[in-house]
């Protein structure tokens, strides 16, 4: 029975992974994490990469390596700490399950809660980082109330703002469902998605002027989220958001998830239950030269 119960326990803790990847609206910046250098312990180092320009060729006869232009490679670190490490722990009581049942009751309750309250959490706090990088670099616009007739115009400012830094990789936008809604209807009606496919998953993404455009729920497009002992909120000062778009490089998330332990009653010596711990490490970052590659646009004032 040992045995089969770690093999289930692996499986439902890889089933948690999946379905968290499934989730995340901001699942992209997941693929920026391999450029995170961990040091030990919670810090982590960021690399960025500075080389010289061009030089003189210089074409003389029988010439060596002499002949090019020395450059140079500079090689720098940033410096970051994980700051989200977060957990829960579920309890069953052993008459309100059985023996050969405990682990998938377990398994219901945890996907439920990850699905109700983690990946929300994530998002709101990976979205809210994005937006303190964009107003900490001016890259932002407040008090705008987006409308059919602005909202093209807006979204273009946005993307005029990140190529302008000589950026011209692809560009991906949490935007609202209200600013959305006012794209359409300046199309008429005739906006299209997209539909791609990520870890087996269909999903729909909206594009204009090659932004690749993400619905967001309201909740999640803020500027600021406070973390709680029963889950996070939006903060007093956080501020509510109409788009929040980024070069696709710029953000580096990571997520991991301890291997969820389950304990019976026998185990377990403070009651008589079946218990559940659940621990999710999380953070996400933006290096201080990529901040004017993040832009802002809300219907509230921006400081």
């Amino acid at each position: 029975m040992a045995n089969n119960t770690i093999t289930y326990v692996d499986l439902f803790s890889t089933k948690l992974d999946e379905a968290m990847q499934h989730g995340l609206l901001t699942s992209w910046m997941d693929d920026n994490a391999g450029k995170v250098k961990y040091e030990g312990g919670k810090k982590v180092k960021i690399p960025t990469m500075k080389t010289s320009g061009l030089g003189n060729y210089k074409r003389t006869t029988g010439a060596t390596s002499g002949a090019y232009a020395k450059g140079s490679v500079e090689l720098t670190y940033e410096e970051f700490t994980m700051t989200q490490d977060r957990s829960a722990e579920f309890h069953i009581d052993r008459f309100d399950t059985d023996e050969s049942n405990y682990i998938v009751d377990m398994a219901k309750v945890m996907g439920k809660f990850q699905k109700d309250h983690v990946i929300g959490e994530i998002d709101a706090y990976r979205i809210s980082t994005l937006c303190k990088a964009g107003i900490k670099a001016e890259n932002k616009k407040g008090e705008v109330t987006i409308s059919a007739d602005n909202v093209r115009r807006e979204l273009k400012e946005g993307t005029k703002a990140i190529r302008k830094t000589g950026y011209t990789g692809p560009i991906v936008a949490h935007i609202s469902y209200d600013t959305l809604a006012e794209l359409e209807l300046s199309y008429g009606g005739q906006l299209r998605a997209e539909t791609f496919s990520k870890n087996g998953v269909d999903t729909r993404i909206y594009k204009y002027d090659g932004v690749e455009l993400i619905p967001t729920p309201d909740n999640l497009l803020v500027t600021e989220i406070t973390t709680t002992e029963n889950g996070w909120n939006k903060a007093v000062s956080g501020k509510a958001v109409n788009f929040v778009m980024a070069a696709k490089t710029v953000p580096i998330a990571v997520n991991k998830c301890d291997k969820v332990k389950v304990f019976s009653p026998d185990v377990y010596q403070n009651g008589d239950d079946y218990v559940g711990q659940y621990r999710r490490y999380h953070d996400c970052w933006i290096t201080k030269a990529q901040g004017k590659l993040v832009y802002v646009n809300s219907s509230e004032a921006l400081a």
